[in-house]
């Protein structure tokens, strides 16, 4: 379901792939992972109806 963990490791994944497509090395791609997963968990509120009603981001993602 968008919003959950699942969606934080598709993205960070995604941008992992990217940067390594892109020639980075292991620091640069982990920089870019770590940047797009904690992009991805500040929006989880909006993908998932029931953590905006309670203000939250997803836990899951946030201890990823």
């Amino acid at each position: 379901m968008e919003g959950t963990i699942l969606t934080v490791i598709n993205e960070a994944a995604k941008a992992a792939r990217q940067a390594a497509q892109q020639g980075a090395n292991l620091t640069k791609m982990m920089d870019e992972v770590v940047r797009c997963a904690k992009a991805t968990i500040e929006r989880t509120p909006e993908l998932l109806p029931v953590l905006k009603e309670a203000g939250v981001v997803e836990a899951g993602g946030q201890g990823l």
